[in-house]
């Protein structure tokens, strides 16, 4: 976020009879709010189109408010919060808090893990996790992390000794296994990971980024169609809502297409989609998942089926009932709400937003992992040719879900909630707009490790 924002942005900060203490900034987020645990009790909010720009921040009573001085750049918060909790219910006017460099980079893996549709070096996410979890001070989790990710360090050690991994990625590498070595130091993996981190540090030369943008904008083709079905056609294509679903699961071929296939049967309807590229049948995520079938006119539940998996394929087959009304099908995680699912016209219209905005979250983080991805002793083209075309991209999906806003905001919409929620959007889609035509990266926002290798090929 640049400067002149955050010194413009001010949020409600609210202490209620109990305790609770909560602040708020009356944004809404482009691609999606990302929520991070702080301690015990405290938790806070981002945008994942910009890690930096923290939207709301909360303390249980009891919670330990000290946890919060590492995490915003604002050394006098802990201060005015204890002074404020210690006066009773109260409401004041704050000033949006600066992220620290270090929850920077954790809100910016956290976004990626949540928003990111297409798929990425799973393995090397886990160590993008550990190291930013190391940074926040988080040392035990860290080390559990590493833990988990430690053969995957030492496999991808091995490729970038070998010049397989080279470039953003070789440099992200060595930094993330010397924090390993620290982070394990002590336990089984320490003698393997300390040798390793050695000699990656002695052997793979830093590459510094010295790349700008310098992009135009293009079209992205998009289909439009209703995000509704009738229980008439014999089979039928439907989009899947990113929010309801966990990311990198289904396969994604873009947010234009409907990657839900329903077939209408005399007595049931089965739901089918497809798993993303290298998605084992047996990962726990694809086995949670459930079918739906919800009343278009109330969004209420007619029928649910746990999802099985065969052939790469998830399936489950639910009655009809009801007879004429219309319904809407989907899937929803296991750990999902069924109050979630989005069926009117207006929650239609966002899912196809949402869809629209974690495409442009995508591209825009590709074009940055691009120019980052190989040696300066490459020939460059070629990633600028790619970055270039990321960012034309990014720019297209964000400019199609700000006029399907603004297309919604034409419409009548008599609730006042949703006009203003709409134009909280618009306002939020804007703002990416900008960043990305001004080629916005914020320190801890660069490229993760797993964004790198997952360009380069790496196995």
């Amino acid at each position: 976020m640049s400067k002149e924002t955050q010194t413009a942005a001010e949020g409600a900060l609210v202490v209620d009879s109990d305790g609770t203490t909560s602040w708020w900034l009356p944004r809404v987020a482009a691609v999606a709010e990302v929520r991070l645990p702080v301690a015990d009790g405290v938790e806070l909010a981002v945008d994942a189109a910009d890690p930096t720009l923290v939207l709301a921040w909360a303390a249980a009573p009891g919670a330990e408010i000290e946890s919060l001085a590492g995490v915003f750049a604002d050394a006098g918060l802990v201060d005015r919060v204890r002074a404020l909790r210690g006066g009773g219910e109260q409401v004041v006017v704050e000033n949006a808090p600066t992220l620290t460099r270090p929850w920077v980079r954790m809100a910016t893996v956290a976004a990626v893990r949540q928003c990111a549709v297409l798929p990425l070096h799973e393995g090397a996410l886990l160590l993008d996790l550990a190291s930013a979890t190391s940074g926040v001070g988080h040392a035990e989790a860290a080390a559990h992390v590493f833990g988990l990710a430690a053969p995957v360090l030492l496999a991808l050690g091995e490729q970038c000794l070998a010049r397989e991994i080279r470039g953003g990625a070789a440099t992200e590498l060595v930094e993330i296994a010397q924090v390993a070595d620290a982070a394990l130091a002590g336990t089984a993996w320490a003698d393997d990971v300390h040798a390793l981190a050695a000699r990656l540090r002695e052997e793979v030369s830093e590459i510094p980024d010295v790349f700008a943008f310098d992009f135009a904008g293009a079209v992205r083709a998009d289909i439009d169609g209703p995000s509704v079905l009738m229980p008439v056609a014999v089979k039928t294509l439907e989009f899947v809502d990113p929010t309801l679903v966990p990311a990198r699961i289904l396969a994604w071929r873009g947010a234009a297409e409907r990657e839900l296939i329903i077939e209408v049967h005399d007595d049931h309807v089965v739901v089918s989609a497809s798993l993303a590229d290298g998605i084992d049948d047996r990962t726990l995520e694809a086995n949670q998942l459930l079918a739906y079938a919800a009343r278009l006119e109330d969004g209420g539940l007619i029928a649910s089926s746990p999802m099985t998996v065969h052939d790469h394929t998830v399936s489950a087959a639910l009655p009809i009932v009801g007879g004429d009304q219309a319904v809407s099908f989907g899937i929803i995680h296991a750990d999902g709400d069924f109050d979630d699912v989005r069926v009117d016209a207006v929650g239609r219209d966002l899912l196809r937003v949402d869809r629209q905005m974690v495409d442009a979250f995508g591209d825009q983080r590709a074009a940055v992992a691009e120019l980052h991805r190989t040696s300066l002793l490459d020939d460059q083209t070629e990633a600028l040719d790619a970055s270039t075309r990321y960012i034309r991209a990014a720019k297209a999906a964000a400019g199609d879900a700000l006029t399907r806003l603004e297309e919604r905001l034409d419409a009548s919409i008599d609730d006042v909630d949703v006009r203003e929620l709409i134009e909280a959007r618009v306002a939020a889609v804007e703002a990416f707009e900008i960043r990305v035509e001004r080629r916005a990266v914020s320190a801890g926002t660069e490229p993760l490790l797993a964004e790198l290798v997952s360009r380069s090929g790496a196995e």
